[in-house]
């Protein structure tokens, strides 16, 4: 087995531990949509309010997202990844700011909730560390270079023990209110959609 194959059967392997995916995806027109209860490695179509998804089902995990109309683009794609928090022992943010060393203590990492904008990340993943210092779990989005929020949803109380919810909840939105998705990017198909890749082990 090559090293590519090995990575992703390990990829394959890691998604056995994932709980809950949801993508909401805003137009310009304000208009939304929310896709629940997805699932990586599970093969995924729908569509509401005339906008469509796809999730693939081989890792990395396509996404696709098609609007509607072309003339009422895609303003913002919405990540939250609900899983079971593992006994981690460090985190790596996506972020290279001046909290970035005292943030990857976890303790200080769900201190509270934070967003990490793209103008200060330096690797769109948040990978969390076993105590054996190897990658434990990582998520991340693999795209075009646009505004992107990096936010820790759960847990949020400045404590270790908190950690016994068991529960982990990360956000990752793709354009913001302030700074949508470019016309550069969602306009770059002709039927406005837009495809990248949900990194998830």
């Amino acid at each position: 087995m090559g090293y590519n194959d090995e990575i992703l059967k390990k990829g394959s392997s890691y998604s056995s531990m994932f709980k809950e995916l949801k993508i909401k995806v805003i137009l310009k027109s304000g208009k939304a949509a929310q896709f629940t209860e997805l699932q990586c490695g599970k093969l995924f179509s729908g569509e509401q309010s005339g906008i469509r998804l796809t999730l693939g089902s081989s890792f990395p995990y396509t996404v696709k997202v098609t609007p509607p109309a072309a003339d009422n683009p895609l303003a913002s794609i919405e990540y939250d990844l609900i899983t079971h928090i593992k006994d981690y022992h460090k985190v790596i943010i996506p972020d290279g700011g001046r909290e970035y060393s005292i943030r990857s203590q976890l303790v200080t990492f769900w201190r509270s909730q934070s967003s990490s904008c793209v103008s200060n990340v330096r690797m769109p993943l948040y990978i969390f560390t076993g105590q054996d210092y190897f990658t434990s779990m990582a998520f991340g989005i693999i795209g075009e270079n646009f505004e992107t929020e990096f936010t820790t949803l759960e847990p949020r109380a400045n404590r270790a023990l908190i950690a016994y919810m068991r529960r982990l909840s990360l956000r990752i939105k793709r354009g913001s209110e302030l700074y949508p998705i470019p016309h550069s990017v969602s306009g770059k198909n002709a039927d406005g959609s837009i495809q990248e890749y949900l990194f998830f082990q």
